[in-house]
């Protein structure tokens, strides 16, 4: 079986949030129980911040959340 690596952008906590019509303590607290994987970075005043994939963001909240947005 081939393996397609895809380029995607990473995106931050409130952008994961908006995209799905949740909440940004929806998408920490997922970050925090390992329900979703994210790359914490130091943001430009220093205090860490999460990074996500947004395909990982599709697979946990995709079908259910996107169709609140499209409406």
């Amino acid at each position: 079986m081939d393996t397609q690596i895809v380029p995607t952008a990473l995106c931050t906590t409130g952008k994961i949030a908006d995209l799905h019509g949740i909440r940004r303590a929806t998408v920490l607290a997922a970050v925090h129980s390992g329900r979703i994987p994210a790359l914490s970075v130091e943001a430009n005043n220093g205090r860490p911040m999460f990074l996500i994939n947004p395909v990982d963001a599709d697979r946990l909240w995709g079908a259910r959340h996107k169709a609140k947005t499209a409406a």
